[in-house]
């Protein structure tokens, strides 16, 4: 999925989308995958020759692996383990890219924000940038702190 410069799969490796029709439930590899297909244009980045199969797969390989025992890990999202931040309803990113990018090869980052067309805009935002430290999270807050992450994996909540 790499097009130009920009290598999408790997962004989307580091997005995350919590169901909102599954509050209070676990989360599963099969429902997030489900919510970036509706919320995401998945099926567009087929029609357009941006995806494959094979991406799909290997894409849905990742969610289970780095969901497994009901929360993320970190170590499987991110390329090197560092101090892991996390950014409450970030809006538009501008704030939460900026920080990953000033602390690229210090920490990792993670933006976690309700609206879909924010994230969008913050995915968007770290890809131009080439952020490769920042994971962005699609969701309710209260879900994605209580159900996604481990208490105590994150050093810094912003």
């Amino acid at each position: 999925m790499k097009a130009g410069p920009f290598d999408l799969a790997a962004a989307f490796r580091r997005l995350f989308a919590a169901s909102p029709l599954r509050h209070g439930a676990a989360p599963e590899p099969e429902a997030a995958l489900e919510a970036l297909v509706r919320g995401f244009g998945l099926p567009q980045c087929f029609k357009r020759g941006l995806c494959t199969e094979e991406d799909i797969r290997d894409f849905q390989i990742h969610l289970a692996r780095c969901l497994r025992g009901q929360r993320l890990r970190w170590k499987r999202i991110f390329e090197s383990p560092k101090p892991t931040f996390l950014e409450v309803c970030s809006g538009t990113g501008d704030w939460v890219v900026a920080q990953a990018k000033a602390d690229s090869g210090r920490a990792n980052w993670v933006a976690s924000e309700l609206r879909y067309d924010r994230v969008w805009s913050i995915l968007t935002k770290a890809i131009f940038a080439n952020v490769e430290n920042l994971a962005v999270i699609a969701g309710d807050a209260g879900t994605v702190l209580s159900e996604w992450v481990l208490p105590g994996s994150v050093a810094k909540v912003c």
